[in-house]
C-alpha cells in the first residue's frame, strides 16, 4: 500500500485536514460503510510520520480482517479504492466550503430548480445588500461568478419582479472585467510565446483593451492595472510599467487569487531577466529579491512543493551575487520542499556549484564523485560541472591534461547515447568547444586558428550549456594571446 495512490492522497494533508477528513469518514451522511472507518483508523494512527513498515497491504488486512486467514487482495483494494474516492469527495468539499463565490451560485440555483421562489428572491437581496465594489481580492473569478449571479438574475423566470435591470447592468459590468483580465493576462503570455518562438499570432482586441484600462484607476481594479503594466513591459520594455506593475503586486499581494500571484511572480522575474542582460549587477539584486519575495509570501511554495527549476535558479542567482551565507541558509530551509526523488540530487549539485563559485575545486570533485545521479538531467549537470572543474585545474597544472580529455570524451559518449534528452545538443557543444579550447592551449595555437577552429562569428548564436561561462574561457584565451603579441606575456 506504501507508494500507492491513496497513501499519496493521505501524506498530502497537514494534521488539521487530517482530523477534519476524520469527522468526514465517520459522518453516516457522507459514508455508511462501517469498515472504511476502520481501514481509515488504522492509518490516521501513523500519521504525520507514516512508518511504511505498517502499510503493506497483508499486514492491514490482517488488522482489519483478524478472522479471515486468506489475503483477499480484491477485498483491500476495493477498500483502498473507496476511501480514495472518499478523500476525492472530501477536498471538493473542503473547496466547496472556501469559496463563497461558488457557494452563491450552487445556492441560488438549488433554490431555482425548486421554485423556491420567495427564497431566491431573499437570497439576490443578501447579494445585492452586501458591497459590490470591484475589488482585487474579487479578480477574474468573482467577475466571472457575479457574471452568472446577475445573469440568471435577468433570465430566470421566477425572478420577474426583482429589479432586473439592475441585474442586467451588473452582468454586463462583471463581464466586461472578466474578459478584460483574461484578455490581458492571455495576451500577455501569447507575447512571451511569439518573442520565445518567433512566431506571430493575432491578438484580436488586445489593444482596444489596453487603451480602456489605462483609463481604470490602479486601485480600482488593481489585478487588471498589473496585467495592463506586464502587457506594456512586455511590448516595449519600460522600466515605467514594470516598476508600477511590481508596486501594485507588492500593495495587493495578499488579495490575488494564488494562481495570479504565480504567474504576475514569474513575469515580474522574466523581465528582470531580460534586463540584467544589459545591466546585470542592479538585475541580479532585482532577481534575487523577487524570488525571495516569493519564498516569504510561499508563492513559489505549492502544495508544500518548491519546483527544482525555482530552487536551481535562486541558488544560481545566489551565486552570481556571492550571497553565500544566505544561501547557506536558504539551501538548509528549503530543501525540505524539494520532492525526495530530487532533493538529494540537487542539494549535491548547488553545494557543488556554490564550492566552484568559489573556486574550491576539491570539494566540488569530493561531492561530485562520491554522489550518484539516478535522473539523466542531474547525471549530466553534475558531468558538466565536473568537466570545468578540471578545466579550470587544467589551468594551474598541466598534468590534468589526459585526465581532462578522458572525461570530455567520456561525457560526449554517455550524451550522444542519451537521444531523448532534450538539452543534449547544447551540452554536446558545450564539450566540444571547451576541448578546442583546452587543446588550443596545449598547441599554443595562433589567434587566428583558434578564431577559426572554434567558429568564433557562429558562438554568440549557438545552443550551448554554460553559455556565458564557455564565452569567457574563449575571451581568456584571445585577450592571452593579445597579451603575448603585445609581450607582455610569454609565448
Amino acid at each position: 500500500m506504501h507508494g500507492s495512490k491513496l497513501f499519496t492522497l493521505m501524506q498530502s494533508l497537514s494534521m488539521e485536514e487530517l482530523r477534519k477528513f476524520k469527522k468526514f469518514v465517520q459522518s453516516p451522511f457522507f459514508n455508511t460503510n462501517e469498515q472504511l472507518v476502520s481501514f481509515f483508523n488504522y492509518l490516521y494512527k501513523y500519521a504525520p510520520k507514516w512508518d511504511s513498515r505498517m502499510f503493506s497491504k497483508e499486514i492491514v488486512f490482517r488488522t482489519l480482517f483478524p478472522d479471515t486467514p486468506i489475503f483477499d487482495s480484491k477485498k483491500m483494494g476495493n477498500l483502498m479504492s473507496e476511501l480514495s474516492l472518499l478523500f476525492e469527495n472530501f477536498i471538493v468539499q473542503i473547496e466547496f466550503d472556501t469559496n463563497p463565490l461558488e457557494k452563491n451560485k450552487i445556492k441560488l440555483k438549488a433554490l431555482s430548480n425548486r421554485n423556491l421562489t420567495k427564497s431566491l428572491e431573499k437570497q439576490f437581496r443578501q447579494i445585492h445588500k452586501t458591497p459590490n465594489t470591484i475589488s482585487s481580492i474579487a479578480g477574474k473569478n468573482f467577475h466571472l461568478s457575479q457574471f452568472e449571479i446577475n445573469h440568471k438574475l435577468y433570465f430566470d423566470p421566477s425572478t420577474r419582479k426583482f429589479n432586473k435591470g439592475q441585474g442586467l447592468k451588473e452582468a454586463m459590468n462583471h463581464l466586461d472585467h472578466f474578459y478584460f483580465i483574461n484578455k490581458l493576462q492571455m495576451g500577455l503570455e501569447m507575447k512571451v510565446i511569439e518573442r520565445v518562438i518567433g512566431e506571430k499570432h493575432d491578438n484580436h482586441f488586445l489593444d482596444a483593451i489596453l487603451n480602456l484600462a489605462h483609463g481604470i484607476a490602479d486601485d480600482e481594479e488593481p489585478s487588471l492595472k498589473i496585467y495592463f503594466y506586464l502587457v506594456r513591459s512586455n511590448q516595449a520594455r519600460q522600466l515605467e510599467d514594470y516598476t508600477s506593475a511590481k508596486r501594485l503586486f507588492i500593495k495587493h499581494i495578499q488579495d490575488l487569487n494564488n494562481l495570479d500571484r504565480f504567474a504576475i511572480l514569474l513575469h515580474l522575474i522574466n523581465f528582470a531577466v531580460t534586463q540584467s542582460y544589459s545591466s546585470e549587477k542592479y538585475w541580479l539584486r532585482e532577481i534575487l529579491d523577487l524570488y525571495i519575495l516569493g519564498l516569504e509570501q510561499k508563492i513559489l511554495i505549492q502544495n508544500n512543493n518548491i519546483s527544482p527549476a525555482a530552487f536551481t535558479n535562486i541558488v544560481i542567482n545566489g551565486i552570481k551575487l556571492k550571497e553565500y551565507d544566505w544561501l547557506d541558509y536558504f539551501i538548509q530551509h528549503y530543501k525540505p520542499y524539494l520532492d525526495s526523488d530530487h532533493r538529494e540530487q540537487i542539494e549535491v549539485l548547488c553545494q557543488a556549484s556554490i564550492f566552484f563559485a568559489k573556486e574550491d575545486f576539491s570539494n566540488v570533485t569530493r561531492l561530485l564523485t562520491s554522489h550518484s545521479f539516478p535522473k539523466p538531467i542531474y547525471k549530466i549537470r553534475a558531468k558538466s560541472v565536473l568537466l570545468k572543474t578540471i578545466y579550470e585545474e587544467l589551468s594551474l597544472d598541466d598534468s590534468q591534461l589526459n585526465l581532462f580529455e578522458a572525461q570530455s570524451k567520456s561525457f560526449e559518449r554517455f550524451l550522444r547515447r542519451a537521444s531523448k534528452l532534450t538539452e543534449r545538443e547544447s551540452y554536446i557543444n558545450f564539450v566540444q568547444i571547451l576541448r578546442k579550447i583546452a587543446k588550443a592551449r596545449q598547441k599554443n595555437l595562433s589567434l587566428d586558428k583558434f578564431l577559426t577552429k572554434i567558429k568564433y562569428q557562429e558562438l554568440q548564436h549557438m545552443n550551448i550549456a554554460n553559455k556565458s561561462w564557455v564565452l569567457a574561457k574563449v575571451e581568456d584565451f584571445i585577450q592571452a594571446k593579445k597579451l603575448q603579441k603585445a609581450g607582455l606575456l610569454p609565448s
